[in-house]
Formats: structure tokens, sequence, C-alpha cells
């Protein structure tokens, strides 16, 4: 990873979405160890150093699925960047649980939505996108933020809203999550309360 900066002291922080950024590291610019480390970093698996006047390097070895984060490097104490995306998928595979809309929805808005339930992700950026055969409306679903489970993995939540005339016609509806090459995919006919399913791609 490669943050810019120019002050004498240099930080790097772990952030995950929804939770409180930690910090890896402090060291001053050009020198060749760490001043310090945050709570669970250590001079074994994480170091860095200034490539040159503005640019300064995050070095991290043998990287763990939880090492998962978005790396962030500060322009000052308070400002910080968009930062870097390090993803390290874990070897489970996510569950996606489909719900079809309701039927008060549907004769009360005219709108039917479904709902994708996403878990046993190992990272939280797991990117989740819609699909319909059959038919041919907008598809513009919302995502919630990731949160973690008691058992470190992550989860969260992807609705879809279509005009209910789409969901009567028997539209088949494909909720999709990636997380790294892994790509799984659930479908939902009207036919069906919900579904659960685990495919792989």
């Amino acid at each position: 990873w490669i943050g810019k900066g120019e002050s004498q002291y240099m930080r790097w922080f772990k952030q995950i979405p929804g939770e409180t950024p930690q910090l890896i590291l402090e060291y001053k610019r050009f020198s060749s160890e760490a001043n310090f480390y945050g709570s669970g970093f250590s001079s074994s698996r994480f170091t860095s150093k200034s490539t040159d006047e503005e640019n300064n390097q995050l070095v991290i070895k043998a990287t763990e699925v939880g090492d998962a984060a978005m790396c962030v490097h500060p322009d000052s104490v308070t400002l910080f960047g968009t930062g870097t995306q390090l993803m390290v998928a874990g070897p489970q595979q996510p569950t996606l649980l489909i719900f079809q809309p309701s039927a008060e929805e549907m004769t009360t808005r005219g709108t039917a939505t479904l709902l994708c339930v996403v878990s046993d992700l190992s990272t939280p950026f797991a990117p989740v996108s819609w699909t319909a055969e059959g038919c041919s409306p907008s598809l513009m679903g919302r995502s919630s933020a990731p949160f973690r489970q008691p058992d470190g993995t992550f989860a969260m939540s992807s609705s879809l809203t279509v005009p209910a005339a789409h969901w009567r016609e028997g539209c088949v509806f494909a909720c999709t999550v990636q997380q790294g090459e892994r790509r799984v995919q659930v479908r939902l006919r009207r036919s069906e309360c919900w579904v659960s399913v685990q495919k792989e791609k």
C-alpha cells in the first residue's frame, strides 16, 4: 500500500466498515523502524517506509483473512483519504437467503421488494448485484453496510424494489455476491416463498 504525506511522523490505520479505525503503526519518515505499534500489530508482519519525499509504503507479510480491511493513511491528524482496499478471502463460501415480496406491499403500493440476506462472508467487501430473467425492469438494489458476526464473519443484506407487475408476470430474479474470485448466486421465482442456495461459479 502506498500513502502520500509530508508530515514528519506517518501513521497507518486499519478501517473495517462500521468500526473504529485501528492504529497499525506510527513511524518517523525515512526511519528504518516504527516508533510504536497499535494493539494486535507487530514488526513481525507490519512494516513501513518512505519511498520518496511524498510516498510512504506499508508492507504486510503473510496476509491473513483478518487483514481484509481498508488501509488508511491520513493526510493530517483528523483528515483521512479514501484508502486502499485489501481483500483476503477465506475458504468458506458465502450463504445467500432470498425472500419474496409481501402481498400487502404489492396491493397497497404497487411495488414488489425482494430481500437478499448474505452471511458467512470472510471479508467486509463483497458487492451484491441483481439480475432478472423474463422481464427487463430497472434494477437498482440497495445494500446495507456489512457487520461483523460473533464468529468473526460478516453479514449484510440487499433489497430490490420493482413494479409489482414484474413479479406477477413470473420474472426470475437473482441475487449475486462477489467475494474475491468467488461468485455465489441465488434465484427466486413467484412460486417460491424463499430460497437458500450456495451456487459457486
